[in-house]
């Protein structure tokens, strides 16, 4: 097996060994303490997950033997589910691996995540619930031992951060869900894996999603909470699955390269997923609790699009081409009657050569009309190649004031050719015309 097939095995057994102890041991910690008790559980296993943890890969294995203490005690209370909690929680901040409870906002599930929650619909009715915990535990263990290695995205952007905080007290709410079903454990499992598949597709298409799909998210979600304080039976469920995708494209969103500790901006994401636990234990029946959530995500979704809006559109956007990255060097070429091209050289960085731009001849097109196209055409280029070196000119100016004269006043020159080459193709092409 090559080293990435494995890794990928080591990243399935750990998301699916999350998923089934997220199920599993809220539920657990439900029938004992009711929302109480599987809220406490569920912020112990995301506290150790706060703080700048290294991945080492002894620490994994704590998470294993979290839940076969949670298996094995046969009086279980308040104290012994945090302490299971906790050490669950270290074992997965260790491992990097994402956590299910806040899953689409600090990172994606997978589809071994899904195929977890599928798991759990029938799998306690076979082996229990310690049982099933068990199993979590050893596919936690094969996880550790193969080398997982979970990938994570970049910091959320500012503007987008009020938005992610109010969906991440959304998903706080999820400790509601083993109440869901009128005690069936499968009930729980359903939900879960409905957001599971949510939040995948959601976590996907956020990277290649229009920036205005993302703002619109806040909005769909408050409208698919709407729906679940008045739709009632098997609908639920594709309304909860709708959710978890809003809150996958909203968190899939990143605007730093990924890095290997969980970045600042989604840490404090767990304090919209405490807000949310509180809120939900709060003394109020279901639809107050469903309808004060859908506003906070309204304020969030109007909070961030009121900063986005005033967002500076970058000096990139308003180019005609994308800027060519060039180097200022001593050896600038100038305009002589002989030269075809603009030589510009650098000492340590290769200049990319821009592809012609051409349009296709017309047949039965005057020869005249197509020089001048195409001249046109080059000149545009020319302009891109332009923008790129004064923009390149003026940072290294700015940061090298001593840049010799004469490097300055040969760009200043080949600048003003170009304009003065640009304005003679205009006037040529307005006069053909």
């Amino acid at each position: 097996m090559t080293v990435s097939a494995r890794r990928s095995a080591a990243n399935a057994f750990g998301l699916a060994g999350q998923w089934i102890q997220f199920v599993m041991a809220a539920w657990l910690a439900f029938t004992e303490g009711g929302y109480l008790w599987s809220s406490i559980y569920l912020l112990a296993v995301a506290a150790p997950s706060v703080a700048p943890f290294r991945r080492v890969r002894a620490l994994g294995l704590a998470a294993p033997g979290g839940l076969i203490f949670l298996a094995a005690i046969s009086d279980p209370s308040l104290p012994l589910f945090i302490a299971g909690g906790l050490f669950v929680g270290i074992g997965t901040a260790a491992s990097g691996r994402p956590l299910a409870w806040s899953s689409g906002l600090t990172g994606g599930p997978g589809w071994a995540g899904a195929l977890g929650a599928a798991t759990c619909v029938v799998l306690p009715s076979v082996v229990g619930t310690r049982g099933t915990l068990a199993v979590a535990a050893g596919l936690l263990t094969l996880a550790v031992f193969a080398g997982e290695s979970h990938d994570r995205r970049g910091g959320l952007s500012p503007v987008i951060l009020p938005a992610a905080l109010a969906l991440a007290a959304v998903a706080g709410l999820r400790v509601l869900e083993p109440g869901f079903g009128g005690g069936l454990v499968r009930a729980p499992a359903i939900f879960a894996l409905a957001w599971a598949i949510g939040t995948h597709i959601g976590w996907r298409a956020a990277s290649g999603a229009d920036a205005r799909a993302v703002l619109a998210a806040p909005f769909a979600a408050a409208m698919a909470m709407a729906g679940l304080g008045v739709v009632r039976g098997p609908g639920l469920v594709f309304l909860y699955g709708f959710l978890g995708a809003c809150c996958g494209l909203v968190g899939g969103s990143s605007t730093a390269a990924p890095g290997e500790e969980l970045p600042a901006s989604r840490r404090f994401l767990f304090v919209g997923l405490a807000a949310g636990a509180a809120w939900a234990n709060a003394p109020f029946d279901y639809q107050t609790l469903i309808w004060g959530s859908a506003g906070v995500v309204l304020a969030g979704g109007f909070v961030t699009s009121l900063l986005s809006r005033r967002v500076p559109v970058p000096e990139e956007l308003s180019r005609p081409a994308p800027a060519l990255e060039v180097v200022p060097d001593s050896t600038i070429g100038v305009f002589s009657p002989e030269d075809e091209v603009l030589p510009v050289t650098a000492n340590t960085q290769e200049v990319l050569e821009p592809e012609l731009i051409s349009s296709p001849p017309f047949a039965g097109e005057d020869p005249t009309r197509q020089a001048v196209r195409l001249l046109l055409d080059a000149t545009r280029q020319a302009n891109a190649i332009r923008g790129a070196a004064l923009e390149e000119f003026r940072r290294s100016k700015a940061a090298s004031p001593a840049m010799h004269l004469g490097e300055s006043r040969a760009i200043e020159d080949l600048l003003s050719r170009l304009a003065e080459i640009r304005q003679q193709l205009r006037v040529s092409s307005l006069s053909e015309g």
